[in-house]
């Protein structure tokens, strides 16, 4: 909940101010998919899973500027050429990111999770709680 807490607070600082241009993926690094307990994904028959990370090159005043995505899917694989929304700071114009709704989403079901789980907490009955009965 604390990362998903620190996540957004990136998010929402980077977000002031940013500004929107079209970007290209460049390149795809592909990345074992890990899960916190297994030490990597495998489908019923054994394959190994794996996510691809694209690579975004995009312009800004004549200079070109590359960052690795913050998220990575499936989806990515064979997206080399692909045309994607950057948000950028200009303030810093080579601190960029996808502009798309995986790299909102992560942050936000992570934050809304751990938000449920503790309302949860606070609303379940303990178990150490004494029962009264009736006189």
């Amino acid at each position: 909940m604390l990362g998903a807490l620190f996540m957004l607070l990136d998010l929402f600082n980077f977000a002031r101010g940013v500004r929107s241009i079209e970007g290209t993926i460049v390149g795809v690094q592909r990345e074992l998919g890990t899960t916190s307990h297994r030490s990597n994904w495998r489908t019923a028959r054994g394959r190994r899973l794996y996510t691809y990370r694209p690579v975004v090159e995009y312009k800004v005043d004549g200079r070109t500027y590359r960052f690795l995505a913050k998220v990575s899917a499936s989806g990515y694989k064979g997206k080399v050429g692909k045309k994607v929304k950057v948000n950028y700071d200009p303030r810093n114009t080579s601190r960029g990111r996808l502009g798309g709704a995986r790299e909102l989403a992560f942050p936000g079901i992570i934050g809304a999770c751990g938000l449920i789980a503790i309302i949860l907490g606070l609303l379940a009955p303990s178990k150490n709680a004494a029962t009264v009965e009736p006189s």
